[in-house]
């Protein structure tokens, strides 16, 4: 089998954050030089055409090609169009390379640190037939994940960081973004893009139940399908039809990677409900809700109403742990909790849960 190696990165943010931190991880003993025997494996960079003669003089870019046949692929159009569409325009061209080569392909992305053994553990799953492997990442405060790293990363031998699967998980817990503190069942915030839950197990690692995952690995089944939006939204779907054909990574142990985006980011705090949380929970016991209702569920399940397809909600029925240790018997009554949200949710789906809603908050949540 080829693999396509894929990542769109443009503009100086990004790119020094790409070759700065994320290709040093790419480069471990266990993720790209574990395809060195592979002939059809390669490495694609989309950029904007301005940027080449800066990824050309980098060091790390360097070290990348030695690792893998790395191809750049330069737009003019990158730092013109909006910034999601011009993604999809490169992932279309990227699917149309891989149609002709037969090729898998892995999606990456410039602000992701990858666990040593992430790839290599992919690779073997697909050798096992399967044609899509779906990944979940926690999100991190850039700035501070990067001030804790910066001198592994500056002093690395070969542009080469390895980092093990529970050394990233404590870096996950340990520079969690806003963003994915929200996400806790447990928070007295709310986030309207509510794709995933979490559940802390002591200080062992947490429990995760998505909605939405991230292809990390697509092999079509079926070919001449593109993207009209990201690619982590349904593409999966269209190419994979068999269900049976996907693996969910459900154990950080096998795959772990972290996402670093800015706390100043204002496309991503603007999703934060200050209170949201305790604002649901404050009308539970309504009469119009069944017994033992807990409403932030019925929240979640209004957001699925709108953004899950059948694909998402069997991603759901997935317990993923993202863990530091060995898993400990303090796991068990947190995956029974998380089991007992979910059957809420997964009800609630099946029912009104605008109607509900719209009758405590007056149709505004």
């Amino acid at each position: 089998m080829d693999y396509h190696f894929i990542i769109v990165a443009w503009g100086q943010d990004y790119l020094r954050q790409f070759f700065d931190f994320c290709v040093p991880t790419l480069l471990a003993p266990g993720n790209l030089p574990a395809f060195a025997d592979l002939k059809g494996a390669s490495f694609r960079i989309y950029t904007a055409s301005d940027d080449v003669p800066a990824i050309n003089a980098e060091p790390a870019y360097a070290a990348l090609q030695k690792a893998i046949d790395t191809r750049l692929i330069a737009s003019p159009i990158l730092k013109t169009a909006n910034k999601y569409a011009a993604m999809t325009t490169s992932h279309n061209h990227a699917i149309h390379c891989a149609y002709e080569r037969d090729a898998a392909m892995v999606f990456l992305s410039p602000d992701c640190l990858w666990a040593d053994g992430a790839f290599a553990a992919m690779r073997r799953t697909a050798e096992t037939g399967k044609r899509a492997v779906m990944l979940d990442t926690l999100r991190c405060d850039r700035e501070a994940c990067i001030a804790a790293l910066a001198d592994r990363f500056a002093g690395a031998e070969d542009h080469a960081v390895a980092i093990a699967p529970r050394q990233l998980v404590q870096l996950s817990l340990q520079y969690m973004h806003p963003y994915t503190e929200s996400l806790f069942w447990d928070s007295p915030n709310y986030n309207r893009t509510a794709s995933h839950v979490y559940w802390p197990v002591g200080d062992e690692g947490l429990i995760a139940r998505s909605f939405h995952l991230h292809p990390l690995l697509i092999y079509p089944k079926r070919k001449g399908v593109y993207l009209d939006a990201t690619v982590d939204t349904d593409y999966y779907a269209h190419v994979c039809p068999d269900f049976e054909d996907l693996h969910v990574v459900e154990d950080s142990d096998q795959i772990a990677a972290l996402e670093m985006t800015s706390t100043r980011e204002p496309s991503v705090a603007c999703h934060i409900k200050p209170n949201g949380s305790t604002q649901l929970r404050e009308r539970n016991g309504h009469p119009s809700l069944p017994a033992d209702t807990d409403l932030k569920a019925v929240a979640i399940a209004y957001f699925g109403r709108q953004k899950a397809n059948v694909y998402h909600r069997r991603f759901l029925q997935h317990t993923i742990r993202m863990h530091v240790a060995d898993v400990s018997p303090a796991w068990q009554p947190v995956q029974e909790q998380s089991d007992q949200v979910v059957g809420q949710i997964d009800a609630w789906l099946d029912r009104d849960p605008k109607a509900v809603l719209d009758e405590l908050f007056a149709g505004r949540l």
